[in-house]
C-alpha cells in the first residue's frame, strides 16, 4: 500500500487507487491524512480539531468530530477502500 498526503489525497493498493474524489467529504480526508502522519502516535482530539478545521473549529466541535470520525472509519478496515467504494459507517 502506498499512501499520498502531499497534494492530493490518495491510496493506491491492490485494487487500484482510491483517489482524493472517493473520499466522503474534504474533512474527511484532512482527518485522514493527518493520522496518517502521525503514525502510531495517539493524537489528542483538540490537536485533530486544529487541523480539520484549520484553528476555527464549530462552537460543539467534539460532536462534530465524533460524527467526522465516525463516517471516516471505513478506511480503516481491509478491503473497504478502492475504485468507487466508499467508507462505511460502523
Amino acid at each position: 500500500m502506498r499512501i499520498y498526503v502531499t497534494g492530493r489525497v490518495a491510496v493506491e493498493h491492490a485494487r487500484g487507487l482510491t483517489r482524493e474524489s472517493e473520499f466522503p467529504s474534504r474533512q474527511s480526508r484532512v482527518l485522514w491524512a493527518a493520522l496518517v502522519c502521525e503514525g502510531p502516535r495517539p493524537v489528542p482530539r483538540e490537536e485533530i480539531a486544529e487541523v480539520v478545521w484549520a484553528g476555527e473549529a464549530p462552537p460543539q466541535w467534539d460532536g462534530a468530530l465524533k460524527a467526522l470520525v465516525s463516517s471516516s472509519g471505513g478506511f480503516s478496515r481491509p478491503g473497504s477502500i478502492g475504485p468507487g467504494r466508499r467508507p462505511r459507517s460502523r
